[in-house]
């Protein structure tokens, strides 16, 4: 892959992603040793591969039953005064609450991934990235099975069966030490897919003029990501990367309760 990390997306007309390189990069030792270029057929292969990221996310739009966002007129608002609208929605609440632990968890998997595999599996950097790239391959393409099994399956039902999964796959990687970890580990990926836009779309289903409100609700959920990364690098530093994973473990714990 040459994106690493898709940054800016502005409807389905433009996108910015980031490639982080490093002077250890293979093409570099030829072009050019004294003033190091990244060739450019690489740098079109990135443009092309984020257009196709584009194309995706505009084809997984197409074939997903989202629910009608109509807010009604625009009016001046508060935080204060939104959450207590929301009072009056309990699944959206609830919703709220699972997006907050989702953001968690995505945080704290993919952000102590190498650590993991370095400390815990021995593995150096260029290995444990390939991993980390099978994770994030096994992600893509369980977002867009996901999108054919929410045909068959009811939203919250895909969310809990996935939210078992991952806590399986978390119990394993936690309590075990195996040649078989690092898969185990990249195969979390699978079950993440589709966490963010079922919470997403499940928290504001049927909220009628709410739905503007509560997106923005729903967006505040987002904090999740800088609160329990932080829980879990005390806890790798105290009792070891692989032990943390609890952090994870018990965020996924409150998603499949709420699934259920």
């Amino acid at each position: 892959l040459l994106i690493d990390r898709v940054i800016e997306l502005d409807g389905f007309q433009r996108a910015v992603a980031i490639k982080n390189v490093t002077i250890n990069e293979p093409f570099f030792q030829g072009h050019w040793p004294d003033q190091p270029i990244m060739p450019g057929v690489l740098q079109l292969e990135a443009m092309a591969q984020l257009a196709g990221v584009l194309l995706l996310i505009a084809l997984l739009f197409q074939l997903s039953k989202l629910p009608a966002m109509k807010p009604g007129d625009d009016e001046v608002f508060t935080v204060k005064g939104i959450v207590k609208e929301a009072m009056a929605y309990k699944h959206l609440v609830f919703g709220v609450l699972a997006m907050f632990f989702y953001m968690g968890a995505e945080a704290c998997t993919a952000g102590f991934f190498i650590p993991y595999l370095k400390t815990e599996m021995g593995f150096d950097d260029q290995k444990a990235a390939s991993y980390l790239t099978l994770y994030y391959i096994l992600t893509a393409v369980m977002g867009m099975l996901a999108v054919v099994l929410l045909r068959y399956l009811k939203a919250h039902i895909l969310v809990g069966i996935f939210s078992i999964g991952m806590i399986m796959l978390y119990l394993v990687c936690i309590g075990t030490h195996t040649d078989w970890n690092a898969i185990l580990l990249a195969c979390l990926g699978l079950f993440l897919s589709l966490m963010f836009p079922t919470i997403f779309s499940l928290a504001i289903e049927e909220v009628g003029a709410f739905t503007g409100k509560g997106s923005a609700l729903v967006n505040f959920a987002l904090i999740g990501g800088s609160i329990f990364p932080p829980l879990q690098g005390l806890l790798a530093d105290k009792y070891g990367v692989r032990f943390s994973y609890v952090v994870p473990l018990f965020c996924f714990i409150m998603i499949m309760l709420y699934a259920f």
